[in-house]
């Protein structure tokens, strides 16, 4: 039987001590049984852990390396573009949610003016429906006054009315036309004004003003139907032979229409307010405000 290195280096170290061998020989000795012992088992513990690779196995990992390795100098080589990308991308997303938040802003009921200075944007119309049907203005010339087409040079309807058998002599004219929304149906309010030409000329008194006449119109299958109309409507004030100023807005969450007309006297003046719901053209609010 086959002695191992161990077995051997006794037997060397037994002559060393009978003085058969001296102790440079058993060193000499010694560094060669356990040099080749240590290379032996480190080849083993090696041949433990290398193993040969299958060719499938070699394919998927050049695959890999090639797809890594080609896609970082693909992006290198396309880095400005994929930023630029990138960039529009996000521009995009952001106008995106501006332009969405704002047509959601629009969804909400609104108002618009016609022929008046002084609204607010607060008071535009935000009904695009609305917008685009607007209340041409011969459907309410046609509508409310039917068959009279007789205007003055200065574009206002000459009326011939007769109230307690006396003649009188009315030129009308549109001054307003408000536009606003209700459960998505478009609504329009015109105002009209007419001037008394009775005595052949304007009445232009500190206290004259021309009556109100009122109209409240809805789009309805393609058209504008007419559901209101007063004539000499209770809301008429003015002075000097002109109408008060009329505004449209919400008066507690109301589509109102907003009648102001100023008073002075000795020195002090006093704004009459009124707000009128725009669909029964009824009272919602009165106050006096003194400055």
């Amino acid at each position: 039987m086959e002695k191992n290195i161990y077995q051997i280096l006794q037997d060397w170290h037994e002559l060393l001590k009978s003085g058969a061998i001296t102790e440079n020989e058993f060193a000499a000795k010694k560094r060669e049984l356990l040099g080749t012992d240590q290379k032996k088992e480190n080849t083993t513990q090696k041949e433990q852990f290398i193993r040969v690779l299958t060719s499938e196995e070699q394919a998927q990992i050049d695959a890999e390396y090639d797809f890594l390795f080609n896609n970082k100098n693909w992006f290198q080589k396309n880095k400005s573009g994929i930023i630029g990308i990138s960039i529009a991308v996000l521009a995009g997303l952001i106008i995106w949610y501006f332009i969405d938040n704002e047509a959601k802003s629009n969804n909400s009921i609104g108002y618009s003016i016609e022929n008046q200075d002084s609204v607010s944007k607060k008071e535009e119309v935000d009904n695009l429906k609305a917008e685009n049907v607007k209340l041409d203005s011969n459907i309410i010339w046609s509508t409310l006054y039917p068959g009279n087409i007789n205007f003055d040079e200065d574009n206002r309807l000459i009326r011939k009315i007769i109230r307690d058998g006396v003649e009188y002599e009315f030129r009308t004219r549109l001054v307003y036309t408000f536009y606003y929304s209700k459960k998505q149906i478009p609504k329009a309010v015109a105002i009209l004004y007419s001037y008394d030409f009775t005595n052949g000329s304007k009445a232009d008194c500190h206290a004259c003003h021309p009556e109100m006449e009122i109209a409240t119109f809805e789009f309805s299958n393609g058209e504008w139907i007419k559901k209101k109309f007063i004539q000499n409507w209770e809301g008429s004030t003015g002075y000097w032979g002109d109408g008060a100023e009329i505004v449209f807005e919400k008066f507690n969450n109301i589509d109102c229409i907003l009648v102001r007309s100023t008073y002075s006297n000795g020195g002090k003046s006093e704004d009459y307010i009124t707000y009128y719901n725009a669909e029964s053209l009824k009272v919602v609010k009165s106050k006096i405000e003194q400055w």
